[in-house]
C-alpha cells in the first residue's frame, strides 16, 4: 500500500483550488462585457446564473464565487426593463 504525503495532496487542492477560481474569474470578464451590450443582456443574466451554479456545485473556494455571480444575475434581471425577460 502507498502512503499519501498529505502536505503534497494539500497543495494539489490548492493549485486546482487557484486554478478553478481563475477560470471563473475569466467566465465573470466575459459574461460582465455581455452584459454590457443590450441584445446580450438576456444571455448575459442566463449565463451569470448558470457559472453561479457552477461554481456551487464545484465548491469553488468558500461561496464567495457563486455569490458573486448570483449578485451580478440579480442586478442584471433588476436592470433588464424588457418584462418578457422578467
Amino acid at each position: 500500500v502507498e502512503t499519501v504525503d498529505v502536505e503534497e495532496l494539500e497543495n494539489v487542492v490548492k493549485a486546482c483550488t487557484s486554478g478553478t477560481r481563475k477560470v471563473f474569474q475569466y467566465i465573470h470578464e466575459i459574461v460582465t462585457a455581455l452584459a454590457g451590450v443590450i441584445e446580450y443582456q438576456e444571455m448575459a443574466l442566463k449565463m451569470f446564473l448558470q457559472a453561479a451554479l457552477c461554481a456551487d456545485a464545484l465548491e469553488v473556494s468558500e461561496e464567495s464565487v457563486s455569490y458573486e455571480f448570483f449578485v451580478q444575475a440579480f442586478t442584471l434581471y433588476e436592470e433588464v426593463a424588457d418584462t418578457k425577460t422578467q
